[in-house]
């Protein structure tokens, strides 16, 4: 069984939707890599982040989500020139997805913008429960047994034959995040300051440091 699962930033002013919200058709992952917690630190949206420094993540194709307010709210960020497209709302800098590009039918969303209550279920019910956590080696404290220090391969595959299957398919269109005709995003491109990022990748290594220490 599919839901339609409503999402919204923190103030409110951007909404969505995330049709078609099951483990059939999409990843529940959890995904501890420094390009994530740098984002979150950036945007000063720490609360996002698990208790490992994880972001926990709903992966699945751009037609399956929708925004329906708030549009001209969303500005885009990306953490280096050829980095992935990173969508967050300016209003309340909240991250709202995270993309490869117009053409690519990959896109994820973290699960705490998820309005799980709104369909009256829960988000082990709805998506599945977490299947992958990712990039473990940039993580810190207490880890899940089952987590995968770089890339899990399963996951590499799952999301490769996605992409494959998006080509022939195009379910990268409608995509709420840029435009289908011109294949530009729609929100002007920015690039973090490269002294700003390594301020805070400073950072995120201390904070890693001092758990290490205190175990």
């Amino acid at each position: 069984m599919t839901t339609k699962v409503p999402f919204k930033c923190q103030c409110g002013k951007v909404t969505g939707t995330v049709k078609n919200a099951s483990p059939s058709k999409g990843n529940h992952v959890v995904c501890m890599c420094i390009d994530c917690q740098t984002y979150a630190h950036y945007l000063s949206s720490e609360a996002i982040l698990d208790k490992n420094g994880g972001t926990e993540l709903f992966q699945s194709t751009p037609n399956n989500f929708e925004i329906i307010d708030g549009t001209e709210f969303i500005k885009l960020l990306k953490l280096s020139p050829k980095g992935a497209d990173r969508f967050y709302t300016g209003c309340c800098h909240t991250p709202i997805a995270n993309n490869i590009s117009a053409k690519m039918a990959f896109s994820s969303t973290p699960t705490a913008i998820m309005d799980f209550d709104a369909v009256q279920s829960s988000k082990a019910q709805t998506i599945g429960e977490v299947s992958h956590y990712c990039m473990a080696k940039y993580g810190y404290g207490d880890l899940p047994k089952n987590a995968h220090s770089k890339f899990p391969l399963l996951l590499t595959i799952k999301i490769f034959v996605t992409l494959l299957l998006g080509k022939l398919t195009k379910s990268y269109r409608p995509h709420p995040f840029y435009n289908d005709k011109t294949g530009e995003p729609i929100a002007p491109s920015q690039v973090i300051d490269k002294e700003r990022k390594h301020e805070i990748i400073e950072k995120l290594y201390k904070i890693k440091q001092t758990y290490s220490s205190d175990s």
